[in-house]
């Protein structure tokens, strides 16, 4: 486990910003409740983190913050430092940021059309630990709630201890496989494939290495998506590619080709995912 801080950003000064690296190595800071209302405060900003960096020899990551309605850094400045929390989903209150699966996957799939998802925090919530009244996560298994995420910077915003036993292995499971290919995946692009989430449909994320024709699928069938057939129309490949799909949670492979860019697949039950690898097939 490595440790991080979350804190104001225009309140810590960059003395403490140093005097807490130096103290205990945190590997990232979480710069919260910035308000750069004019381009003074933006510039004071941006030249301590810069400073702060320089000073820790780029050992730590500035992460910011974007999730309240004061003026913030936005989505485009400061990409060097770190990554962008873009909003929080809780469980319980206040009602509008309350976790519901569709609304981060649909969040993270519009994000990945304009930016680079690698630097995004996306959220991870204990579905059944969220209010059933005003979020349907609990009809979410935890491994999908996750599995939401894996193209993005996986972030449980959570408690991971208070994950009921029987949700605790499948998660630990994916997390397992996610890491042994976290650094491939870091190197390729992501790219959003299939509909646009909106709780019913057949979605998911390619990540694409051009140099190797190969890459990552997470796929999904939203909870309350009638087909068990999909498709997702992948990018950067021939029209008629033959693959090598492997499922990457079971290690089973199948040979799968494209039909006008499009791949098939069925998942038999709603609320169920993919996470595979594939590869181009010569024969």
């Amino acid at each position: 486990m490595k440790l991080g801080l979350w804190c104001a950003g225009e309140c810590i000064d960059l003395p403490y910003l140093q005097k807490s690296f130096d103290a205990v190595g945190f590997q990232w800071y979480k710069l919260d409740f910035m308000n750069c209302t004019n381009r003074q405060k933006l510039d004071a900003l941006l030249a301590k983190v810069r400073a702060f960096a320089l000073y820790a020899d780029h050992k730590t990551r500035v992460n910011w913050d974007t999730t309240e309605v004061n003026p913030r850094l936005g989505y485009f400045l400061g990409r060097e430092y770190g990554a962008i929390y873009y909003a929080n989903r809780k469980p319980m209150c206040p009602p509008n940021v309350v976790y519901r699966p569709h609304m981060v996957l649909r969040d993270l799939w519009e994000l990945a059309t304009y930016l680079d998802l690698r630097q995004i925090l996306g959220d991870v919530q204990d579905p059944r630990a969220t209010d059933p009244v005003l979020s349907n996560a609990s009809e979410h298994s935890a491994a999908y709630c996750t599995a939401i995420t894996l193209m993005s910077l996986p972030t449980f915003f959570m408690e991971t201890h208070t994950l009921d036993p029987a949700d605790r292995k499948p998660v630990a499971d994916l997390l397992k496989v996610y890491k042994k290919h976290r650094t491939d995946m870091l190197a390729g692009m992501v790219h959003p494939i299939g509909d646009c989430p909106d709780g019913s449909s057949f979605t998911g994320f390619q990540c694409h290495h051009a140099s190797s024709q190969s890459g990552y699928l997470t796929l999904f069938r939203e909870l309350d998506c009638p087909q068990a057939q999909g498709q997702w129309a992948l990018v950067g490949l021939p029209n008629d590619a033959k693959l090598k799909l492997t499922d990457l949670l079971t290690g089973q492979s199948r040979d799968r080709a494209l039909v006008d860019g499009q791949l098939t697949l069925s998942l038999e039950t709603p609320a169920d995912f993919r996470f595979m690898h594939y590869e181009t097939s010569t024969d």
